[in-house]
């Protein structure tokens, strides 16, 4: 009944190089795992449908969402990442990672990290449920303010 406990035996070469290829498939906790579910149901609760969650995630990208937020990239990073300052607590240097493709953002200030639903919950200080109600308001909100702007943008540039 007893398991037998296997030992791996780990080797590491001299510079940077392997220590970087040991670390290439860790996560930081902040971000979540592969093989966690984040978003399972606690206290026999229902659950929310993941497919859902993952529709709603592509609908609203993290860096729209977050320049709707009047948050600022300082610079470009390598990969299409960006870096600025941190829209969850009084930041004076750029610690807010941001990546696009992932949807994904941490800031090495304050440790915080995560999706765009997570991002909604810390910086509306809401609890899951309402932060999701926030994102599918917003998402609605969205295609009506890009018409609004469009049609101000038009009539800026008319002739009288």
């Amino acid at each position: 009944m007893g398991r037998t406990a296997t030992a791996e035996r780990v080797v590491l070469g001299k510079g940077r190089n392997s220590r970087r290829a040991l670390f290439a498939d860790t996560h930081h906790p902040c971000l979540g795992s592969e093989c966690a579910v984040p978003y399972s149901a606690a206290r026999g609760k229902q659950s929310v449908n993941r497919q859902a969650l993952d529709e709603l995630k592509q609908q609203i990208p993290l860096l729209d969402y977050l320049q709707a937020q009047d948050w600022q990239p300082v610079r470009p990073l390598s990969g299409g990442r960006w870096m600025g300052l941190c829209p969850l607590h009084a930041d004076r240097k750029p610690s807010f990672l941001v990546d696009p493709g992932k949807s994904l953002f941490y800031c090495y200030g304050c440790g915080c990290g995560g999706d765009v639903i997570r991002f909604a919950e810390i910086y509306h200080d809401v609890k899951f449920p309402q932060a999701l109600a926030l994102l599918r308001q917003w998402r609605g909100l969205a295609p009506l303010l890009q018409q609004a702007t469009d049609f101000y943008r038009l009539q800026l540039h008319r002739p009288p």
